[in-house]
């Protein structure tokens, strides 16, 4: 092969090489705006007076999602966690949320509990191939609030719930079912609230961050920290105060691990 040959050849391999990354690319874009339709078109002052989101994927796009909605007379607030994060993540959460939106349709506001148990059901079964069963899945909390009767009903699969206002602090943990079929119960659980309480859902991209001072981890204990200094906020400003807190203990030489999602809602 001639030189000429062997350049006309390497130049090809490198045109096709970056046609491959650019269409790559173009289809990442994509797959981030069909995310973007799937459930990030809404923010929290659609239903609630005040709030904030902080929805960081690790990649361009990932695994956890929200919905905040308002469904038969309750407001609704639903935060999930698929296996993984990047392009596998958010395929698993396109299909968590097309399962979850039927069961609320269908169900309504009757038991989250009973949706999230037949939404992990479900996918389960869609995820069952004979010997090529994937142990894949969701955490998942969703709740319904009563404004009338200023109560919460809600289920999690291990995810934590924070309540904070003048009155009241809490912090509930749930049990973790798992990704496969299980036989652990999901329940429902009731709390009140008065006015101007906060309520924060977060998946566990945040509190399991590594700090490049420590080498721990964030842990529930600073996100308690966040919510117990900073309640009293507005939304956005206790989002810039937590994003500033989270970024000082990650540092500059950490990598994000996961993806990373908290509602913070004032009812």
């Amino acid at each position: 092969m001639s030189a000429l040959s062997a350049q006309v050849t390497i130049d090809d391999h490198l045109t096709s090489k970056h046609d491959r990354i650019e269409r790559l690319d173009q289809n990442i874009l994509y797959a981030q705006k069909l995310q973007d339709a799937l459930f990030r078109n809404k923010t929290v002052e659609d239903h609630f007076k005040d709030g904030f989101i902080i929805d960081q994927p690790k990649d361009a796009v990932g695994g956890d999602f929200y919905l905040v909605d308002s469904i038969a007379g309750q407001k609704m607030i639903l935060v999930g966690d698929c296996t993984g994060h990047g392009p596998s993540g958010a395929m698993l959460s396109a299909l968590c949320v097309s399962i979850l939106k039927e069961l609320l349709n269908k169900y309504k506001t009757l038991s989250p509990a009973l949706i999230i148990t037949k939404a992990l059901d479900r996918l389960a079964s869609m995820l069952d191939n004979g010997d090529d069963y994937l142990s894949d899945g969701m955490e998942a909390t969703l709740l319904f609030i009563n404004e009338s009767k200023k109560q919460i009903k809600f289920a999690s699969t291990g995810q934590y719930v924070f309540t904070y206002g003048s009155d009241v602090s809490k912090t509930i943990k749930t049990r973790h079912v798992g990704y496969e079929k299980s036989s652990v119960n999901i329940e429902d659980q009731c709390i009140t609230y008065t006015d101007d309480t906060m309520i924060y859902v977060s998946t566990d991209g945040m509190k399991d961050q590594f700090g490049s001072e420590t080498g721990r981890r964030f842990s529930n204990k600073r996100l308690e920290s966040c919510f117990s200094d900073f309640w009293e906020l507005s939304g956005r400003d206790q989002s810039d105060k937590i994003k500033e807190r989270f970024q000082d203990w990650q540092g500059t030489l950490e990598e994000q691990t996961d993806d990373i999602l908290l509602l913070g809602i004032r009812l």
